[in-house]
């Protein structure tokens, strides 16, 4: 099953069966789970959707996503630059939609808007504004978030990064 470690432990004759799955998410993060399942066999197609995820890449190596999220600045903006293949573009769009209309209810989001690149491109930016980290953080960071990104296309790849204003005289304002 792609090399995903799998530990199986029977709770009990004929009960659940505790599964410690280590999934590699989000590039080098991993995370274990102990999902409880009845039946071991059926199982596998839960883990398979689990470790099939959409593609991170940073778009700073030396400041990725995850340290980012453990800051506390308010506003940020998120800009998720996405790369996708021309064939995968429907389903791309499908899956950020469900995702932008999950974001939408969560405490402290503000907004979003989703940009293609124009002459035929495939790379898509979204920017979102948060009130906060810790509100981004706690969507980010969430299961029913986390569960969704399987709906992107394989070839996606995606590319989130905070950001905060700038000031500079007579141009812009920052915080």
């Amino acid at each position: 099953m792609m090399g995903v470690p799998i530990s199986c432990t029977e709770l009990a004759a004929g009960a659940f069966f505790k599964w410690n799955v280590t999934l590699p998410r989000f590039g080098d993060v991993r995370r274990s789970s102990s999902i409880p399942c009845r039946n071991p066999n059926a199982l596998h197609k839960t883990i398979d959707s689990l470790y099939i995820m959409l593609q991170l890449k940073p778009l700073d190596e030396a400041v990725p996503i995850f340290r980012q999220i453990n800051e506390s600045l308010s506003p940020v903006v998120l800009v998720n630059i996405f790369n996708v293949a021309e064939a995968d573009v429907p389903a791309l769009l499908a899956a950020w939609e469900v995702d932008a209309n999950w974001m939408k209810k969560q405490t402290g989001y503000i907004s979003t808007q989703l940009h293609r690149g124009i002459a035929g491109s495939t790379v898509f930016m979204n920017y979102a504004i948060w009130e906060s980290v810790a509100p981004f953080r706690a969507a980010f960071n969430h299961l029913d978030f986390q569960s969704a990104l399987s709906q992107y296309p394989e070839s996606a790849v995606a590319s989130p990064h905070l950001f905060t204003r700038c000031s500079v005289p007579n141009l812009c304002v920052g915080p």
